[in-house]
């Protein structure tokens, strides 16, 4: 795929929060105390809400900027570089001589099945001054991890004043993990609550429909009164994920069915990633948009880390000019798969059609529902695959064609001489 098509359209997304160190051990069965365990593999990658939410944006061809705290560590370099080539901005995060945050993740067999051991040593959190030395206008979306109350709600103000008579309008996502009666008062300043299954447990929510229910009297006042109130995104686990509109009326969606699942770590930060594509840059109705959020997850289920997310092919249609946007132009090889990279991936997607014929993948696409992908994403890429394949090979054939003519040429005017 040439790089053009990949290009975000929109404003980027800024994301405020953490950046750490994860160390995932891969074991037979979660280690109990006292008990020696051998993993069957392991790996650093990196870690944080913010930074992988912005990871997980940036394949799905979304700009992103992380503003976080970063350590000086050498620990920590190799992370910095990989952002840096996935052009993810960091130049306005501060820096500390402090060690990262580390945090350690046994995962065991089944989907779930986990412990996890945090270390932060009381790592620093991005501070209001940090934020406020940003050019707003050059974000369109500010997603927020509920950590440091004072902080986060000093910058949340700012993009209030920012705001205040402006069309254009910084819309405002926080994602809520921990500490949920500490930070009720965020809610109302926020577009976009997202609140995680192991937030509502600890809350002695017992189902989604219930926890959906909790939510909706969350903020007190009747629906009858007209006041700004966010959506609420639940996500649940194997059961699926709810959602409620402005107007109090909730939905619950079922997951999607994953015959095998590889990796679930990660999964609730693809969940908001894709929630944020799909609202920012699809302009999703709320519900269509946590289904396609579902489906992102279920995708993350299937495969270790987040690479294979950039080849579900789900960027942005109706492309709009930036006067602010400089273009390359790209190079006579380039031109032809250019034109059909633009012709293929610039299609919306139909969620109401489905290919009958074609082998379905009913782990992404959603074999069941009433609402289903026209296209897997193991067909559109074929296709896109077999169109360059026959192109190039076209080329190929003229461009031998193209020899043999000029040696013959060549040939008898030699002869002639």
């Amino acid at each position: 795929m040439c790089a053009a098509c990949a290009l975000s359209l929109g404003k980027p997304v800024l994301c405020v929060g953490s950046l750490s160190i994860d160390l995932l051990q891969f074991c037979r069965q979660v280690p109990q105390p006292n008990a020696t365990e051998h993993c069957k593999k392991a790996r650093w990658q990196r870690g944080g809400h913010a930074a992988n939410v912005c990871r997980v944006l940036h394949l799905l061809g979304v700009q992103t900027e992380l503003l976080a705290m970063l350590s000086r560590s050498s620990a920590l370099q190799s992370m910095l570089r990989e952002l840096h080539r996935s052009n993810i901005e960091t130049s306005h995060c501060p820096r500390t001589e402090l060690e990262p945050a580390y945090k350690t993740v046994s995962i065991g067999p089944r989907a779930g099945q986990r412990s996890v051991v945090e270390c932060d040593r009381n790592f620093p959190y991005v501070q209001a001054e940090h934020f406020q030395q940003l050019d707003l206008s050059q974000y369109g979306w500010v997603h927020f991890e509920a950590r440091s109350l004072r902080e986060t709600l000093k910058m949340m103000r700012s993009i209030w004043e920012y705001n205040n008579g402006r069309e254009e309008r910084i819309r405002i996502s926080l994602r809520v993990a921990a500490d949920f009666a500490e930070h009720k008062d965020l809610f109302s300043m926020c577009d976009y609550v997202i609140v995680s299954h192991e937030m509502g447990v600890a809350q002695g929510w017992h189902s989604l429909d219930h926890a959906c229910q909790e939510l909706r009297r969350t903020i007190a006042l009747p629906y009858s009164l007209h006041v700004r109130r966010p959506c609420f995104i639940i996500s649940w686990g194997a059961v699926g994920a709810g959602c409620i509109d402005r107007a109090g009326n909730y939905a619950l969606l079922p997951a999607e069915r994953v015959n095998f699942v590889v990796d679930s770590y990660g999964v609730g930060h693809c969940f908001t990633a894709a929630l944020i594509y799909a609202k920012y840059m699809r302009q999703m109705e709320l519900k269509s948009a946590l289904e396609f959020a579902i489906r992102i997850g279920a995708a993350k289920l299937m495969a270790i880390g987040y690479k294979h997310l950039a080849k579900l092919y789900t960027y942005p249609p109706d492309p709009r000019s930036d006067a602010d946007t400089e273009l390359i132009e790209p190079s006579d090889e380039e031109d032809a798969e250019l034109r059909i990279c633009s012709a293929i991936f610039n299609r919306p997607i139909d969620y109401t059609r489905h290919d009958r014929k074609s082998r379905p993948m009913a782990n992404i696409a959603g074999a069941t529902g009433e609402k289903r992908f026209s296209r897997t994403v193991e067909i559109f890429s074929r296709q896109v695959r077999s169109i360059i394949k026959s192109y190039r090979e076209k080329s190929r054939q003229l461009s031998t064609k193209f020899i043999a003519v000029v040696d013959l040429a060549a040939h008898a005017n030699k002869k002639r001489t």
